[in-house]
């Protein structure tokens, strides 16, 4: 083994590489765009993006937190979702603006600028 996916907790020998190839991103430089290596795992869906958040949660987040912790969660991620939802100490929030014809299950439609709760209401958001 010479890696580990944070997301699906499994060993594994790399990533794939992915992502898109679009001139603009390479002439703004856009960090995490575009197409590079050990983006993807080969067991589960889940690219680099959200291994890193996995491991900052793990490591920074869910250790500190106790029952009653408000987080709302935009756009969010399959893999990541569900991990927080199993966490009984969450009262966790999913949060996206929804394609005419589309629905996701357990997730509020709302538009991040004009979120219809007030500052005051979670103790954490993940925007990534």
């Amino acid at each position: 083994m010479k890696y580990y996916c944070a997301c699906c907790e499994s060993p594994v020998d790399g990533f794939d590489s992915g992502g898109a190839k679009f001139q603009l991103i390479k002439d703004l430089d856009i960090i995490g765009m575009g197409v590079r290596e050990n983006k993807n795992c080969f067991m589960c869906p889940s690219n680099d993006r959200e291994r890193l958040v996995t491991i900052y949660m793990r490591d920074y987040v869910l250790p500190e937190i106790e029952q009653g912790f408000d987080m709302l969660h935009i756009a969010p991620s399959i893999m990541i979702g569900a991990k927080l939802v199993k966490d009984k100490r969450i009262n966790y929030i999913k949060g996206d603006k929804f394609d005419e014809g589309y629905f996701y299950p357990d997730t509020v439609e709302m538009d991040i600028c004009n979120i219809q709760y007030s500052k005051s209401s979670f103790d954490f958001i993940i925007c990534n």
